[in-house]
């Protein structure tokens, strides 16, 4: 694991051309003709056709001669022994049914047909691109395209060169003379000291929570280390083999042009010709010829997200079927989206379908007072009498009741249905809140009271009212919290003898039976504690109950969510009153600044140490939280691999998460990332558990003033040491 050195490096600001890191970029294409659109030709077998092993890989190495020839050692190693050459455009050739028994690996080579008839559909959405851009583009261009006035230049006479004289070492005043030697003006003239030049600082986006990142396969430049550096070549060499698809530019392909709509249908003439080939496979086929538009692994994404842009729509029409509209496809955005830890769309945290678990909130609705005549609740009066009356054989009323709730005839759109299965999901049982936001966001439709809304969802629901006022078992007597806390203890905390593991990723558990290692439970697997996000229940042993501390007392380890590294939760901690906002009358829980954003003014200066600094801008008291270290949130993988270019570069802001995520503030984070190392620093780092998540505290150690540069122990070893370290702070 890589710790973070926060003196910043060289501002970044040009790139050095790559020096001969492949040689087969420039030898792939041995006969390119004028034609932009030509693709590349390989060396090929004179007996067979088919391509030498290293026609692809190893251009320049042994086998293939400087003219382009193959040699007879080349022609011994082809990959055709004893057959017949037969016409690759054929489907039912032996080299593709061959093929479709092969098995997928990463280095082994694409047969010659699919890469043709990649060059073949490429040439013919390309030529059908052109007759587009032709016969409307022109049109477009020309009806867009309005003639400017032309400007009028004059010629001006030949300036004279300046008689420039030395000046005084402190003159009063200087003259301005013109290309004559006329004097124009007369200008006083005033020394200014010499200011110190401020430190570089490479350039960084400033956010105040975690982004999760995907790994960066692909590199997309060598950075510039500087002009001194000598072994620039080797370096480029050492990125080439720590990524696992090279560099941005080194593989050139085809050469040939190509955008996202020409990809596209190149995609899906492909995908629609060959339909018992893996998908992979046709991906790896395209990367082959365009390396520099996407990589294998983003293809996939790239194909979804261009098939919505120009394949067919699939948006409802008025006279579109309500039943096609809702299906489970039409909805899947809604829900892929949809986080169900923050309940936020499109979460910059979790990233898309973070988890398949639906989280447990309360139930029941926020307001309690009807909000008019035909406010729902009106009818969950009836319906709530109607159950303590279904002891008795039912009656006539009753029955009415319940069948004009279920039967009520209501006039619905497709997008009014649509929009409510997705509140329904934020919103649950508060139809009041739920009915504004649904006439807000539908428009053009008649609007929706909650009583029809309350309706709606009954009669939507897969479980009739009916069977809601059947008569029901007496419900189980529920668990004390008292007693729920002293399980926990007892099962727990005894098995781990007192001692919290928070090094692992709380993944929410989602199985039948209870939480056990036989049923394949994820938090127990890995010694972790069950969440609110878990399906488990709430008389689950292992879920944690969170504190019974007063409020204002969860700062000390009494508190067993400061014990265990874990911020208070409204939803699981009762007494400390960690759910009310600060109120000045009311003693709140102070274990909630995280979560809260409840961080120190801070600012940024040259600082005693090395580059920038981070600054107290109002005195801290000792043990209080300061600002939460933001960045992005990689793998341990890929900080390995920026990690080598950091190093190079002597700048890291890499700080370690938990055991397979790792937070990096170089190109996100926030003021904090600027805080520096010392061995005796003013304030200490702690990973706290957040809402389900891991994220990283900065808190004073000691009493801080006013203007005092921020120091913290960034858990060096000797080499790091000596390698980032190039000053220590002062002692105050």
């Amino acid at each position: 694991m890589r710790s973070g050195a926060a003196h910043p490096s060289k501002d970044q600001k040009s790139q050095r051309p790559i020096k001969s890191l492949n040689s087969s970029a420039t030898a792939l294409e041995l006969t390119r003709p004028s034609h932009q659109n030509q693709i590349i030709v390989y060396p090929q077998c004179n007996k067979c056709g088919m391509d030498t092993p290293n026609s692809s890989r190893n251009i320049g190495k042994r086998g293939i001669k400087n003219d382009g020839q193959v040699s007879r050692g080349a022609k011994r190693r082809c990959f055709k022994k004893n057959q017949l050459k037969e016409d690759v455009g054929n489907e039912d050739s032996g080299e593709e049914k061959s093929f479709r028994g092969w098995k997928e690996d990463e280095d082994a080579p694409l047969p010659k047909f699919l890469r043709d008839d990649v060059a073949r559909i490429y040439e013919d959405v390309m030529g059908r691109y052109r007759n587009m851009i032709d016969a409307e583009g022109l049109k477009l261009y020309h009806k867009m395209l309005r003639e400017e006035p032309r400007k009028k230049y004059v010629t001006a006479n030949r300036v004279k060169p300046l008689n420039l004289k030395p000046m005084p070492e402190q003159p009063t005043y200087f003259t301005l003379r013109s290309a004559m030697n006329a004097v124009l003006q007369k200008c006083p003239s005033k020394c200014i000291e010499a200011v110190m030049s401020t430190p570089r600082m490479q350039y960084w986006t400033l956010t105040e929570c975690n982004i999760l990142c995907e790994d960066e396969r692909t590199l997309s430049h060598i950075p510039f280390l500087g002009d001194h550096e000598e072994d620039d070549i080797g370096f480029g060499e050492e990125l080439l083999k720590t990524f696992q698809e090279g560099i941005h530019g080194t593989k050139v392909g085809c050469g040939s042009f190509i955008n996202d709509h020409i990809l596209y249908q190149v995609l899906k003439k492909l995908f629609d010709k060959y339909s018992d080939i893996a998908d992979r496979v046709i991906y790896k086929a395209v990367y082959e010829q365009f390396p520099n538009k996407a990589s294998v692994q983003q293809l996939p994404f790239l194909f979804e997200d261009l098939k919505r842009r120009f394949g067919p729509s699939d948006l409802p029409t008025e006279d579109s079927n309500q039943s096609e509209f809702l299906d489970t496809k039409a909805l899947h955005s809604f829900q892929l989206l949809l986080c169900n830890r923050c309940l936020t769309y499109d979460c910059l945290i979790h990233g898309v379908n973070a988890t398949e678990t639906e989280v447990r909130r309360r139930r029941g609705v926020t307001s309690v007072e009807p909000c008019g005549p035909q406010c729902f609740r009106h009818l969950t009066k009836e319906m709530e009498e109607a159950k303590r009356r279904c002891a008795s054989p039912p009656d006539a009323k009753m029955i009415n009741a319940i069948l004009n709730i279920k039967t009520e005839d209501i006039n619905w759109t497709a997008q009014q249905e649509s929009m409510f299965i997705a509140l329904r999901r934020t919103y649950k049982n508060d139809f009041c809140k739920l009915a504004e936001v649904l006439n807000l966001v539908v428009e053009n439709a008649p609007s929706k009271s909650c009583r029809e809304l309350y309706a709606y969802s009954f009669r939507t629901a897969p479980i009739s009212p009916r069977t809601d006022v059947s008569p029901n078992s007496p419900p189980k007597k529920k668990k004390n919290m008292k007693d729920q806390h002293r399980t926990f203890r007892a099962v727990k905390w005894a098995k781990t003898e007192g001692k919290v593991g928070n090094t692992h990723v709380y993944e929410p558990c989602s199985h039948s039976g209870p939480c056990s290692a036989e049923n394949n439970c994820l938090c127990v697997s890995v010694d972790n504690l069950c969440t609110k996000f878990c399906r488990c229940g709430e008389q689950c042993k292992y879920r944690f109950p969170g504190c019974r501390c007063a409020p204002g007392l969860c700062r000390t380890k009494q508190c067993q969510c400061f014990y265990a590294n874990w911020e208070c939760d409204p939803d699981v901690c009762k007494s400390c009153k960690c759910d009310v906002l600060d109120d000045p009358n009311i003693a709140t829980c102070k274990n909630v600044a995280m979560q809260r954003g409840l961080q120190k003014k801070l600012v940024i200066a040259p600082s005693q140490v090395a580059g920038w600094g981070c600054f107290a801008e109002e005195d801290i008291e000792k043990n209080d939280f300061i600002s939460e270290y933001c960045g992005e949130v990689i793998s341990h993988d890929e900080s390995e691999r920026r990690g080598k270019i950091y190093d190079k570069l002597k700048c890291s802001y890499l700080f370690g998460l938990n055991d397979e995520m790792v937070v990096d503030a170089t190109r996100k984070g926030n003021v904090i990332r600027f805080a520096n190392h010392s061995k005796d620093p003013n304030c200490m780092a702690k990973v706290f558990m957040v809402n389900g998540d891991h994220r990283i505290g900065i808190f004073a150690r000691r009493p801080i003033v006013a203007g005092e540069e921020l120091f913290f122990d960034y858990s060096y070893n000797s080499y790091q040491q000596v390698k980032f370290v190039s000053k220590e702070r002062p002692k105050p």
